[in-house]
């Protein structure tokens, strides 16, 4: 891993821990890890072998010792060796959050055998949940593509388009299924639906989408490249691909480019295996609004205006200030990054315990594009707050951090 030396311009501090006894960091670490590593030997007919290997990863969290991975054959291998030495020792708990975390998704692999040629090659341990993820809110769907089908007929301001879709594309990342796997009860909602804008924390729609609307008058079309770094397969993915829709036929890009997992992990993370696949499903629908919408988003494919893009670095534990050369040089040359999700927001903080009123435009700083981060908050990481709103909020929900009900809408420009 090459460090790029770009920083924030803020002192960085120490990341958070599973040892932190009471936070979410705790919790995922001790129950919902082993638990979701259950709900995967459930919703698979894996192999005796498999089901064993899972089973002794399941008994080794959280105070068994970092180890290095044995599928030394992987084509990420080295770079987990790299990732995997400063914490060779130490348990789960005293390893950084998002280290133990993207381990033991890494660690899922190796149980399965999805690097191994034999049983479990190229399995996604999460397929079932994902396509559940797809089928399940088809009524949503449905409703969206309508919307986004009419986005076309010239009668809607575009500034208007652009904050109606950016809101939409926040509240899909609701949909985690790490968090909230398919038909369980308790998936976050608003006390008001009706007001949803109350949950919106830093809500900077109105300048994102001036940005956004601004670019072609940069220069020509085809030079407008815009980047997503995305979050979910499923509802949410569909909503990312309605938004790359209304860049891509509207006219704000030339291209649109989704980076993606290069393989399974956080259980609804997106590969380009997903998107294909989500755009086939939406393709073969018998609704005639949503054949459309997979129409024109397998057209841009066809064309190169759609690019999907994979990299190990998104599924590394590293640092955002930490890519490598090759992912700084595709930003460099990016018009816009747009950051789905929890986890992208917490790689883009480096997943520490800055202070919530720390300015967002100076930590992420290094970061050469600008940026707009959507995201619902499913983790203790936040900045960009004004003084006293975290205090305020909490009074109205006191686990308004990680229930999924909150959302940001932030943009860096410089």
């Amino acid at each position: 891993m090459t460090n790029t030396k770009r920083l924030p311009l803020l002192p960085i501090p120490g990341p958070l821990m599973g040892s932190e006894i009471g936070s979410f960091a705790h919790h995922t670490v001790t129950v919902r890890l082993p638990d979701i590593a259950r709900r995967a030997i459930q919703e698979n007919s894996f192999s005796p072998g498999i089901v064993r290997r899972i089973e002794r990863l399941i008994q080794e969290i959280p105070d068994s010792p970092i180890r290095y991975l044995e599928d030394n054959q992987a084509p990420d291998a080295v770079g987990w060796s790299r990732a995997s030495e400063p914490y060779l020792g130490k348990s789960w708990l005293d390893s950084p959050w998002f280290f133990a975390e993207t381990y033991f998704y890494r660690r899922m692999l190796e149980a399965t055998g999805f690097f191994s040629q034999g049983e479990g090659y190229g399995l996604d341990p999460y397929h079932y949940q994902k396509i559940k993820g797809l089928e399940s809110p088809i009524d949503d769907i449905l409703r969206l593509a309508g919307q986004v089908n009419q986005l076309f007929n010239g009668v809607y301001d575009p500034q208007d388009v652009l904050e109606r879709l950016l809101l939409v594309n926040l509240w899909a990342n609701q949909v985690d299924l790490s968090l909230w796997p398919v038909g369980q009860a308790d998936r976050p909602d608003h006390a008001d639906p009706g007001n949803t804008l109350s949950y919106v924390l830093i809500d900077q729609r109105n300048p994102a989408a001036s940005y956004i609307a601004r670019l072609p008058g940069s220069g020509q079309l085809e030079a407008i490249h815009i980047d997503f770094l995305i979050d979910n397969a499923g509802y949410e993915l569909v909503c990312d691909l309605c938004l790359a829709d209304a860049l891509l036929g509207l006219r704000f890009a030339g291209e649109v480019q989704f980076n993606l997992k290069i393989h399974p992990t956080f259980v609804s993370d997106a590969m380009i295996g997903d998107v294909l696949q989500t755009v086939e499903f939406l393709l073969k629908r018998p609704e005639a609004p949503i054949s459309r919408l997979g129409e024109r988003l397998s057209d841009y494919l066809a064309s190169g205006r759609l690019i999907l893009k994979d990299h190990p670095f998104w599924t590394s534990p590293y640092a955002m200030w930490d890519m490598p050369e090759d992912i700084l040089r595709l930003l460099s040359q990016s018009s816009l990054v747009i950051s789905k999700g929890d986890a992208n927001y917490r790689r883009l903080l480096g997943d520490r315990h800055w202070h919530n009123t720390d300015a967002f435009d100076r930590i992420t700083h290094y970061l050469p594009a600008p940026l707009v981060a959507l995201r619902t908050l499913k983790s203790d990481p936040l900045v960009g707050l004004s003084v006293g709103q975290a205090q305020a909020t909490s009074l109205r929900d006191a686990k308004w951090r990680t229930d999924g009900r909150w959302g940001i809408i932030q943009l860096k420009v410089k």
